[in-house]
């Protein structure tokens, strides 16, 4: 099992450090979506243990970074 630091979370330093990261909007929105997509990622089995890694991938796949401002 990874360390806990290389799980992904909804807790508000690690959205406001994802949205820097791709250089988005530090907005209630755009963290509301992250919270979603973060919560949709987790859903799925197939990226247990659904690790930031994991988490990077599925946001290209789904293109989530089109839904951010």
């Amino acid at each position: 099992m990874p360390g806990d630091n290389s799980l992904i979370s909804t807790e508000e330093h690690e959205l406001k450090y994802l949205l820097r990261k791709w250089k988005k909007m530090q907005s209630n929105d755009n963290q509301k979506v992250l919270i979603k997509k973060i919560k949709d990622f987790k859903s799925i089995k197939k990226y247990e243990p659904h690790e930031r890694k994991d988490f990077y991938k599925y946001v290209t796949d789904k293109k989530v970074l089109s839904l951010l401002k």
